[in-house]
């Protein structure tokens, strides 16, 4: 009866006060940090391994874009998506890969300019 649902309630509470608790300002910063140090860690690795692991360098330039486009960071975001393209257009990558990444690249400078966005789009045609 009562009991039961006395008990219910309590539960409800609980899951309703960590629904509304968002995490504190001071967590988000360190899960950025530590994100932003493990994407840096992995690049400057892959880097140093060279030709074999430029794939994997691709990738990790790609996620510091995603980051810095998470993060508002447009020209950071633009400068490594096209730090992406780069490595794709050196070790002769597929056309697909270049398009998206001028793509990424397209969405980051559209927050700033116009006419580089515009550029960054007409560069992806040309591929």
């Amino acid at each position: 009866g009562d009991g039961d649902d006395d008990g219910d309630d309590s539960e409800d509470d609980d899951d309703e006060k960590d629904g509304e608790n968002p995490k504190p300002a001071e967590e988000d910063e360190d899960y950025y940090k530590d994100t932003w140090e493990a994407l840096e860690c992995a690049r400057i690795v892959f880097e140093k391994l060279g030709e074999s692991s430029r794939a994997r360098l691709v990738e990790v330039y790609e996620r510091l874009g995603d980051f810095g486009m998470e993060n508002d960071q447009f020209d950071v975001a633009a400068g490594e998506y096209e730090k992406a393209a780069a490595v794709v257009r050196a070790t002769k990558g597929s056309c697909r890969d270049l398009c998206a990444l001028q793509h990424s690249k397209f969405l980051a400078l559209r927050q700033k300019s116009a006419k580089e966005a515009i550029g960054a789009l007409q560069e992806a045609i040309a591929t």
